[in-house]
C-alpha cells in the first residue's frame, strides 16, 4: 500500500487534520485517521521472535497475521516496523550478528492452519525496521525459516515453506549472494513439498540440515505427509545436498514435518523431530551424518502440522525444548521430557522460542496468545499486554454511549469493549471483559440490550451469555431426526432485524428460533452440495489425525437478512452455494449466475443492501484453491443477474463487504491486505492509505447512529474511523463549492471521569486510542483560480451570531477535519504559586444549537452544530447556564487582572530602564554638598517602585519565591474559585458567588489604585526625570 505522511498536528485546545491532496484521491480518507481500539489483553498468534544476544533491550516479534514489532527496552514499549509491507504476516525474522539494525523477515507463517494468511516474499532492513527494501520471492507464500552467513552480510539461505493451497515452484531452499538481489534455489524436490526448517552448524554456516515437508491443504481437508518429505544435508552452502534415509536412522516409510535444532555449545549434537506413521525424536551426535532415536512416545509430536519447533539450550546440549499445546522440556537429551510452561500460566500454542546464547535464562516465548518474557529460564513468565494482536473473525456493535463492539478472536474467545470511554487514560485492558470461551467467531447483542448477547466457537457450538450474571447458556439447534449437522468453522449467525427474539443459524440448513434459541425450525433444505468427497472431515491430518472443526465443509457461512423486506434471506455456503430464499421456507438458486469465477469458489460474506431490496453483494474468496484474487458480486434485480465488480488494483482475496447505510454509493471492502474504499458503486477501489495497517480485513461494520466505521482484523484488533459521513456523495452544487462544510454530528458534552485502574500505569499497559472529546468538523475545500491566500479560519457561534471561538488552519484542496474542544475563547488565566495556569479555552458552552462557519478568502460555508448535555447529569440546563455564566464572568475577571498586571509589569520594566540611564548621567566627580539630581531622582525611582511592588504583591506572589507555601492573594483566590466552580457541573454554591464578588471588589480596587499610580505619581517622576537630564521613556512602551 502507499505510505502518505502524517497529517496531524497540535493547535492547541484543538487538533487538526489536512489532507494535503486533491479531493478525488486518498487525501479524502488522510483527513479521517483511523483509532486503534484494540484490546490487547489476550494479544494474538505470534509465529516467529527475534532478540539480540547479551542485549536485553532489543526484541523482535512477527506475528502471525499482524505484522512486525519491536522494542527498544526489553518489551516494556513496542513499534510496528512493517506497517505498510506487502504481507502483515511474519514467517521469519533473522538479525545480522554484529548489526542488529540488518533485519531479515521472510514472509506467511509456517505453520499452516486453515486461518493461516499468505505471505508476499521477502524484504530487508538495515536501519532498525524504519526503512525496507522488498527482496523478492513474491510467489512463496510462506516463509518458516532464515540463516544469515555471520562472515558476509550479503549472504543468506532461506528455507520456503511455499503455498499449502496449492502446487507452487517457489519452494525449497534459497540462497542470495548479493542481500536479496537475486536468488537461486539450491534444493527443490516437487511442487507439493516445501522447507518446514533449516538450521547450520554453529562452526560453518555452509554445512546446513534442511526439512522438507509435503503437505496440502484444501477447503475440506488436511494431508500431511507423502513422498517429498525428507531430510537433506549440505556441506558446501547448498551447491549439492544429499538426502538421508533409513540407512541413516532416519524413520523408513512415509514422513511428515521436520523440526530440527542443533546445539551451539556442542556442535556436533543435533536434533530432529520427525512425524512419521510413529512419529519420533532423532539425535545426531556426529552433525547430523547419522541418526538414533531417543524418542518414539505417542506424544512426543502432538499436532505436527501446527508443532513441529524443537529448540537446544545454548549451553547444554541435553537440555531440548518441545513447542506444542504447552512447552515441555527434556534434560536427558529428549529421552523424556516434563512440563516446561504450563497450560494455566501462559496461553497454549506455542509457535516460537527464542534463548538468548549468553544467557539461557533469557527467553522470549511466542504462542496462540500473543508473547511471554522470562529472565529465569521459566520459572515466572511475564505476559506483554500490550501488543494488540487479536484476530477478530466478526465485530459488531450496540447502541449504548458511548457504544461498544463486539467480536470473536481466534483462540482468545469472543469479547466485548468499548468504542471510546469518558474516562482519562485511553482504552485500556481492564475496560474489555470476555463473553465467551473458545475460538470465537460470531458474537452479537440482543437488540436493545449491552449485556447479553450470542456468540459461538468452533464446529457451530452457539451460546446465549449474560455479562452480567456469567451465565453461557448452551443453544445449538439439532437436526432433522436421523441427520447429522455440519457446522463451519466459523457458522453463519444472523439477528432478524424484525422480531428481537429471533436470529438465524447455519449447519448445511438454515434454523430459526424465534425465542433467543429455545427453540428451533429448520426452515430450509441441505442448501450445500453435500458432495461426500468433501465430508471427509473425520479422516483429515495426512499422517497425523487432526480433526478440529477447521475442515468441515458443505456447510453455510453466511446468512443475511433483508432490513427492508421481512423474512427475505440471503444464504452462501463454503462450496460456492448461493440462495435467496424467505423464511417460509422458499429457496431459490442463484450459483449458477455468477459467471467468472470457479465453481464451488467460498462465498466469504453476503451483504442485503439496506437501500433496496432487491440488491445484494456477494463476496467469494477462492484462495483456498489457489486463487488469490478478489471476487466482488453484486445483483440489483434480486437473484436475477449479477454483475462482477472491477476490483482492479484491489489486492488480496477478499472477506467482507460494508455497504453505507445512507449513501448507496459508498462501499467498504475488507481484504486480506487491508481495507479499501469506493464512492462510486464499486466502480473504482481505493485503499485507505496512511494511518491503517496491511493487515486481513474479516469484519467491517458502520455505526448506524454515530456513522462510525468499525473494522474487524485479523492480526490488528479492532479500529474505529470515526463519523465518516464526509465521505458521501455530495451534490454537484456542493461540489463546486471553494468551501462545503459537512453537517457536524450531535456532540455530547460528556464529563471525563478517572479511570478505574492506576492513574500512573507505566510504559507497559496497553491504551487504545480515545475518540478526540469534541466537536468533529469536517469540511471539503476546493482550490480557487489563483491558488489559497493566507490562513482559513473556522468559527463557532452562538445562535445570536457571536463568535465564541476561532481556529485557523492552512488551507489545502481536500478534506479537513477540525475537533473543536467545546470551549470558548480562552484567557490567559491566574497564576498559581508563580506559575501561569495555561487554558486551552474559556468556559465549555452549554447544551444547546451553535454553527459552525468556514471562511477561506471570501468564501465562506456554515453549518448548524448540537451540543447535547452528558445524560449521566442530573443538573438541569438552568444549573447548567448558571455556572457557565459565573464562570465566564470569572474568566473576564481574570483577563482584567491579568491584563493589569501586564501593565504593571511594563511599568516596572520602565524603571529598570530609567534607573541605569540616571545612574549612567550621574557625575562622579561632583562635590559631595553639591545638588545631586541624578541620585534624588534614583531615590525617587526606589520610593516609586517599592510602592509598586507592595501593590502588585497584592494581586500576584513574587515571581522569585521558591518553594512550596501558602498564599491567600487575589490570582491564588481567582484560580481557587475556578478549581471550584469547575469542578462541578451543578448550580455555583452561594459561597463560591460570594467568593467572586469579594474577589471583583479587590480586582477593582487594584485596578484602580494602579491606575492612580500611573497618573500622577509617575508624571511627577517624568517631570523629575527630564530635570536631572534623563530623557523619560513614554509609560508602558516596556523599554
Amino acid at each position: 500500500m502507499p505510505q502518505l505522511p502524517q497529517l496531524t498536528s497540535a493547535l492547541g485546545g484543538a487538533v487538526l487534520i489536512v489532507a494535503p491532496l486533491a479531493l478525488a484521491g486518498s487525501g479524502e480518507r488522510d483527513a479521517l485517521q483511523p483509532r486503534s481500539i484494540g484490546p490487547a489483553g489476550m494479544s494474538g498468534r505470534v509465529a516467529s521472535v527475534a532478540g539480540v544476544p547479551g542485549d536485553p533491550r532489543t526484541l523482535w516479534v512477527g506475528a502471525a497475521t499482524g505484522g512486525l514489532w519491536h522494542s527498544e527496552d526489553g518489551g516494556l514499549s513496542w513499534t510496528p516496523r512493517y506497517d505498510h509491507g506487502t504481507s502483515s504476516s511474519i514467517g521469519a525474522i533473522a538479525l545480522w550478528p554484529t548489526d542488529p539494525d540488518v533485519v531479515w523477515i521472510g514472509t506467511g507463517e509456517g505453520n499452516p492452519r486453515n486461518s493461516s494468511s499468505v505471505g508476499t516474499g521477502m524484504a530487508r532492513s538495515v536501519d532498525g525496521g524504519r526503512t525496507w527494501k522488498d527482496l523478492g520471492l513474491a510467489d512463496s507464500e510462506k516463509i518458516h525459516r532464515i540463516l544469515l552467513d555471520p562472515r558476509d552480510q550479503d549472504v543468506a539461505w532461506v528455507g520456503v515453506l511455499g503455498p499449502t493451497w496449492s502446487d507452487g515452484v517457489e519452494r525449497g531452499v534459497y540462497r542470495t549472494t548479493d542481500a536479496g538481489g537475486s536468488w537461486e534455489r539450491t534444493l527443490f524436490v516437487d511442487e507439493r513439498t516445501g522447507c518446514s526448517d533449516l538450521v547450520a552448524d554453529p562452526r560453518n554456516p555452509e554445512h546446513m540440515l534442511a526439512g522438507m515437508w509435503s503437505h496440502r491443504r484444501s477447503p475440506d481437508f488436511f494431508t500431511s505427509g507423502g513422498e517429498g518429505s525428507g531430510l537433506w544435508v549440505t556441506h558446501d552452502g547448498g551447491d549439492h545436498w544429499t538426502q538421508l534415509t533409513s540407512e541413516d536412522g532416519l524413520p523408513s516409510g512415509e514422513l511428515g514435518r521436520i523440526g530440527l535444532a542443533w546445539s551451539e555449545s556442542h556442535p556436533h549434537v543435533v536434533y530432529a523431530l520427525v512425524e512419521a506413521e510413529q512419529p519420533v525424536l532423532l539425535r545426531s551426535d556426529d552433525g547430523g551424518s547419522s541418526w538414533r532415536t531417543v524418542n518414539s512416545d505417542d506424544s512426543v509430536a502432538p499436532r505436527p502440522f501446527y508443532f513441529c519447533d524443537i529448540r537446544v539450550d545454548p549451553g547444554d546440549p541435553d537440555r531440548v525444548y518441545s513447542l506444542h499445546t504447552i512447552v515441555t522440556v527434556s534434560e536427558d537429551g529428549g529421552a523424556s521430557f516434563e512440563e516446561f510452561v504450563p497450560y494455566n500460566l501462559v496461553h497454549p500454542d506455542h509457535h516460537a522460542l527464542w534463548i538468548d546464547p549468553t544467557d539461557p535464562n533469557r527467553m522470549v516465548n511466542g504462542n496462540d496468545g500473543g508473547i511471554a518474557l522470562s529472565i529465569d529460564r521459566g520459572e515466572s513468565w511475564r505476559f506483554v499486554r500490550n501488543l494488540p494482536l487479536a484476530q477478530y473473525y466478526h465485530v459488531s456493535v450496540d447502541m449504548d454511549v458511548p457504544y461498544n463492539v463486539y467480536g470473536g478472536m481466534q483462540d482468545n474467545g469472543s469479547w466485548r469493549g468499548p468504542s471510546s470511554v469518558w474516562e482519562n487514560g485511553g482504552i485500556r485492558n481492564h475496560h474489555w471483559s470476555e463473553v465467551g470461551f473458545g475460538d470465537g467467531f460470531g458474537c452479537v447483542t440482543l437488540p436493545g440490550s449491552t449485556t447479553r448477547g450470542y456468540g459461538m466457537s468452533q464446529g457451530g457450538s452457539l451460546y446465549r451469555w449474560n455479562d452480567v450474571t456469567g451465565e453461557r447458556a448452551a443453544i445449538r439447534p439439532d437436526g432433522p431426526e436421523g441427520v447429522e449437522l455440519r457446522f463451519a468453522w466459523n457458522a453463519g449467525l444472523a439477528l432478524d432485524p424484525f422480531d428481537p427474539n429471533a436470529l438465524f443459524y447455519g449447519s448445511q440448513f438454515v434454523h430459526l428460533s424465534r425465542d433467543m434459541g429455545h427453540t428451533w425450525t429448520t426452515i430450509s433444505p441441505d442448501l450445500t452440495t453435500d458432495e461426500p468427497r468433501w465430508q471427509r472431515q473425520a479422516e483429515s491430518g495426512g499422517l497425523s489425525r487432526d480433526v478440529t472443526a477447521a475442515e468441515n465443509h458443505c456447510t453455510i457461512l453466511t446468512i443475511a437478512p433483508s432490513e427492508l423486506e421481512q423474512g427475505l434471506l440471503w444464504v452462501g455456503t463454503d462450496d460456492g452455494q448461493l440462495w435467496r430464499g424467505t423464511a417460509n421456507g422458499e429457496w431459490e438458486p442463484l450459483h449458477g449466475k455468477l459467471e467468472g469465477v470457479a465453481l464451488n469458489t467460498w462465498i466469504a460474506h453476503v451483504e442485503a443492501s439496506r437501500h433496496d431490496a432487491a440488491r445484494a453483494y456477494v463476496v467469494l474468496d477462492g484462495h483456498r484453491r489457489g486463487d488469490r484474487e478478489p471476487h466482488l458480486y453484486r445483483t440489483n434485480d434480486g437473484g436475477a443477474t449479477f454483475q462482477r465488480l472491477d476490483l482492479r488494483g484491489v489486492i488480496g482475496h477478499a472477506h467482507t463487504l460494508e455497504e453505507d447505510p445512507v449513501d448507496p454509493d459508498l462501499l467498504f471492502l475488507g481484504t486480506e491486505a487491508g481495507l479499501w474504499l469506493s464512492q462510486d458503486g464499486g466502480a473504482h477501489w481505493e485503499a485507505w492509505g496512511e494511518g491503517f495497517p496491511t493487515v486481513p480485513v474479516r469484519s467491517l461494520v458502520v455505526h448506524p447512529r454515530d456513522h462510525d466505521l468499525v473494522v474487524g482484523t485479523h492480526g490488528r484488533a479492532a479500529w474505529v474511523i470515526d463519523d465518516i459521513r464526509p465521505l458521501r456523495g455530495r451534490s454537484s452544487e456542493d461540489q463546486a463549492r471553494i468551501v462545503d462544510v459537512v453537517p457536524p454530528a450531535p456532540t455530547i458534552a460528556h464529563l471525563v471521569k478517572q479511570t478505574r485502574e492506576s492513574r500512573f500505569p507505566g510504559t507497559e499497559e496497553f491504551r487504545g486510542q480515545n475518540r478526540r472529546r469534541g466537536a468533529l468538523i469536517s469540511f471539503h475545500l476546493v482550490e480557487p483560480e489563483g491558488g489559497f491566500e493566507g490562513k482559513g479560519h473556522l468559527d463557532v457561534l452562538s445562535e445570536g451570531g457571536e463568535v465564541l471561538r476561532r481556529l485557523t488552519f492552512e488551507p489545502s484542496a481536500g478534506l479537513h477535519r477540525l475537533v473543536w474542544d467545546l470551549r470558548r475563547h480562552g484567557e490567559r488565566g491566574a497564576r498559581t504559586n508563580g506559575r501561569l495556569v495555561e487554558l486551552s479555552g474559556g468556559p465549555e458552552v452549554v447544551a444547546g444549537r451553535y454553527r459552525v462557519r468556514v471562511t477561506v478568502g471570501d468564501h465562506e460555508d456554515e453549518a448548524p452544530l448540537d451540543v447535547l448535555p452528558d445524560p449521566r447529569l442530573e443538573s438541569g440546563p438552568e444549573e447548567l447556564r448558571a455556572r457557565h455564566d459565573l464562570l465566564a464572568r470569572h474568566g473576564a475577571l481574570s483577563a482584567r487582572l491579568d491584563a493589569a498586571l501586564a501593565r504593571a509589569d511594563r511599568i516596572a520594566e520602565d524603571l529598570d530602564w530609567l534607573q541605569a540611564r540616571a545612574k549612567e548621567a550621574r557625575d562622579p566627580e561632583a562635590d559631595e554638598g553639591a545638588p545631586h539630581p541624578q541620585q534624588e531622582l534614583l531615590d525617587a525611582i526606589d520610593t516609586y517602585r517599592e510602592e509598586l511592588e507592595q501593590l502588585i504583591d497584592r494581586a500576584r506572589e513574587p515571581r522569585d519565591l521558591r518553594g512550596i507555601h501558602e498564599s491567600n492573594r487575589i490570582q491564588d483566590r481567582l484560580g481557587r474559585i475556578r478549581w471550584y466552580v469547575g469542578s462541578s457541573h451543578r448550580e455555583p454554591r452561594p459561597a463560591e458567588v460570594a467568593q467572586l464578588e469579594r474577589v471583583e471588589a479587590e480586582c477593582d480596587a487594584f485596578i484602580a489604585e494602579l491606575e492612580r499610580l500611573m497618573a500622577e505619581p509617575l508624571e511627577g517622576l517624568r517631570t523629575q526625570a527630564a530635570s536631572a537630564g534623563v530623557t523619560p521613556l513614554v509609560t508602558g512602551s516596556g523599554g
